[in-house]
């Protein structure tokens, strides 16, 4: 359930913040009209990790569930460090380093939420997915304000 509180606090603090990331990427490489809108990005970003979620609960099944779940975080763990550090890289990379941390970040959902309803007893199933959902959510809660109280204390640009 831990892991479902930290797997919100990710996907929701990137969704929330991703938009006004891509303003601070996108400002020195000044690219023209040509360039997507931040918005449309973060929309792309949010509808890719639904399809990445329900490809890696399909890895989860094919293979051990445990190892996919732990390979893709250590991954997603690298993608979510990259963007920070590739901020100033050229847009594209930009793009392109976001697209694939929100795959990885969406992707555990699956997987994680199939191990907990198969590791629960039948009879507490809903109970234990009540706490998970509540646990997680919290997670959403917490990390975009987490996000921005960082933000705050760094200071930013001038």
């Amino acid at each position: 359930m831990i892991s479902y509180f930290g797997y919100a606090w990710e996907v929701f603090a990137f969704r929330v913040w991703v938009v006004a990331f891509l303003f601070f990427s996108q400002a020195p490489n000044v690219l023209g009209d040509e360039v997507l809108s931040s918005t449309i990005w973060a929309t792309l970003f949010a509808l890719v990790g639904v399809a990445a979620n329900m490809a890696f609960g399909e890895l989860a099944i094919a293979f051990d569930r445990r190892r996919v779940v732990i390979s893709v975080s250590i991954v997603s763990l690298a993608a979510g460090v990259s963007v920070g550090m590739l901020s100033g890289a050229g847009y594209g990379v930009v793009i392109g380093i976001c697209f694939a941390f929100a795959m990885l970040t969406s992707g555990r959902n699956a997987p994680t939420n199939a191990g907990l309803v198969a590791a629960a007893p039948e009879k507490l199933r809903g109970a234990a997915m009540a706490l998970h959902a509540t646990i997680g959510y919290a997670g959403g809660i917490l990390g975009p304000l987490a996000a921005g109280i960082t933000l705050d204390a760094a200071g930013g640009i001038g």
